[in-house]
């Protein structure tokens, strides 16, 4: 398929079939604006990514975004390096509604320990990078998120980690960060008990599953993000 790349406007329909290639910038990081733009299923972004800073696709006609699928290649600026630092990065702006969903988006090169969410705000199609954290309440002083006993490898998250709890220890626990501190995903797996989440606010980046057959109770202030 055909590539495009470098900054700058194109005032027409951009369309990446499947097999295209889109790099905004030509020589490190940039932003390429286009009328309106369709992404195909098995199409090819790749964006870099520098501290603050990173690749950005403007759909200039509001309405003007479909996504029917495509796959995301995250550099470091000026390397074909991994980018994997935790985070919230804005790839594609656009207003009006988006014909598809951002859903079926990917990374192709993902690193196996993040978790990789997109969504959107209205503004732009997000890419949330975290990393995963399990809850296995093994503090024998208290239920706090902050205890690091309290997780799987005895780590604490870190903001934007993507948060899974199993199991039926520390039920009842308390997030003791910093109010409307960012998380990724809020996943509850097969084997979790009925928690119930207590304390602070959270800011939530990504999805809130529940794959258990128990009832869990989300008890703490929760702002979509």
């Amino acid at each position: 398929g055909g590539t495009i790349t470098g900054s700058g406007t194109n005032t027409s329909l951009l369309t990446l079939n499947t097999g295209a290639t889109l790099k905004p910038g030509a020589d490190g990081i940039g932003t390429l604006t286009a009328n309106s733009v369709t992404l195909a299923a098995n199409c090819t972004n790749v964006f870099e990514f520098g501290a603050g800073n990173n690749d950005l696709l403007v759909v200039g006609t509001p309405g003007g975004l479909t996504i029917n699928g495509g796959g995301f290649l995250l550099y470091t600026n000026g390397t074909t390096g991994t980018w994997s630092e935790d985070g919230v990065y804005n790839l594609i702006q656009y207003s009006g509604a988006i014909t598809g969903n951002v859903s079926s988006l990917s990374v192709l090169n993902a690193d196996g320990g993040k978790t990789y969410t997109f969504s959107t705000n209205g503004t732009y199609v997000i890419l949330t990078i975290s990393r995963s954290s399990m809850w296995d309440g093994g503090s024998v002083v208290d239920w706090n998120w902050l205890t690091p006993e309290n997780w799987a490898g005895d780590v604490a998250p870190a903001a934007y980690a993507a948060l899974g709890f199993g199991g039926g220890l520390g039920l009842f626990n308390t997030n003791n960060f910093a109010a409307n501190t960012r998380f990724g995903n809020l996943t509850f797996d097969a084997t979790a008990g009925a928690f119930a989440l207590g304390g602070n606010a959270i800011n939530l980046v990504g999805n809130i599953t529940n794959s258990s057959s128990a009832v869990q109770t989300i008890g703490l202030d929760l702002v979509l993000d």
